[in-house]
Formats: structure tokens, C-alpha cells, sequence
């Protein structure tokens, strides 16, 4: 059976602008389809989240 070392490599120090820009750009992403989503275009979508919850836009 081998051992295993732990070596103290610093991973978060060299990759913290990357998890940064992962969690912005997912909030932007996620931001940008809510707001399309809930646009005049699409709000009477048969696929609209709100069809499937039985919830009518002013009862919100």
C-alpha cells in the first residue's frame, strides 16, 4: 500500500481569479436568462416555469 504526502501546494492563491470569473459569469449567465425569460417574447410561453407552477404573473 502506498502513502501519501501531503505537500503544501497553495491552489486557491493561483486560481482564485479563475473560481472569480467561474462565479461571475455564472451569475451573469443565470441573470441574462431570467431576464429573457420574463420578457414580453416569451412570458406566454407554454414552457414558461410559471405554466408548470399554476401561477399567474400578477399573484407573484
Amino acid at each position: 500500500m502506498a502513502t501519501f504526502t501531503r505537500f503544501p501546494t497553495p491552489v486557491f492563491k493561483a486560481y482564485w481569479p479563475f473560481f472569480t470569473g467561474a462565479v461571475v459569469t455564472t451569475y451573469l449567465i443565470a441573470k441574462a436568462a431570467d431576464l429573457s425569460m420574463n420578457s414580453q417574447e416569451f412570458i406566454n410561453d407554454p414552457r414558461h416555469p410559471r405554466f408548470a407552477q399554476g401561477v399567474k404573473p400578477a399573484e407573484k
